[in-house]
């Protein structure tokens, strides 16, 4: 595939589904990259090969800790009025931050946190055609 055809069918994607622009895709360089900001650099030619490479392998790669820190940004953009319930041992009420401080500590729940935003980029990856 082309990297025009790349760059039609994510704009397809964004279009249809706006919000997917905001989820983190990998990491180029120490910067988390969205998949809004992904599709701009290939529109300007920018960073080709680590986007392409990145979308290849959406929810495939087994690099922990890259996934571990677009875990935590993923929760970390979360709008702060937003919580998310966690049931179990102490049901709790979580901010975006809170839950990004679970992942970056690697307690029980952060772990379960990165499994869970895989399993969404693997859902992500589908929405794409990939």
């Amino acid at each position: 595939m082309t990297v025009e055809e790349v760059v039609q069918r994510l704009e397809k994607a964004l279009r249809e589904r706006p919000a997917l622009a905001r989820v983190p895709i990998t990491v180029i360089g120490n910067r988390v990259v969205t998949l809004g900001e992904a599709l701009e650099m290939l529109r300007r030619g920018e960073h080709v090969e680590e986007v392409l490479r990145a979308l290849e392998t959406l929810g495939l790669s087994n690099e922990y800790e890259k996934l571990r820190l677009l875990a935590a940004e993923f929760f970390r953009r979360m709008p702060p009025h937003m919580r998310v319930m966690v049931l179990g041992g102490e049901t709790r009420a979580l901010s975006g931050e809170e839950l990004a401080e679970e992942i970056l500590r690697g307690t029980e729940l952060g772990k379960k946190l990165v499994e869970e935003f895989r399993s969404y980029l693997l859902t992500v990856r589908a929405l794409l055609g990939g």
